[in-house]
């Protein structure tokens, strides 16, 4: 089964959380960045190069991400890495995304309250 591909206003917001949580995880280089994004999401979640490498020159000038230049596989590449101040707004990130989520969870799903269904009478 295909997924649908979400993008644009619903995801706007939230790209840099993404990334900051990837480059997080693991160091890496821009194209890596957008193949680890769309693998986890399952292609729900495709940014193509116009999105990320914008992003990630924003995110360095803010400091929250740094860069070196390295050769991968015989291909030189700018590998990112997130700082701590990245590491701070990453956490902050993920805080307001799992009260926001629990959030739209109580409207979406009322009869669903933290992961127990609760069958009305």
């Amino acid at each position: 089964m295909t997924k649908e591909r979400i993008g644009g206003e619903l995801l706007k917001g939230h790209v840099t959380t993404l990334v900051l949580a990837i480059v997080g995880n693991r160091p890496s280089h821009g194209y890596e960045i957008m193949k680890t994004l769309a693998e986890r999401t399952e292609g729900v979640f495709e940014l193509g190069q116009g999105t990320i490498y914008p992003l990630l020159y924003s995110l360095e000038e803010q400091h929250l991400i740094s860069s070196k230049t390295k050769v991968v596989g015989g291909r030189t590449r700018r590998i990112y890495y997130l700082t701590n101040a990245g590491r701070k707004v990453q956490k902050k990130r993920m805080s307001h995304w799992q009260l926001f989520q629990e959030a739209m969870n109580n409207v979406l799903q009322p009869n669903f309250i933290r992961g127990l269904y609760y069958a009305r009478t």
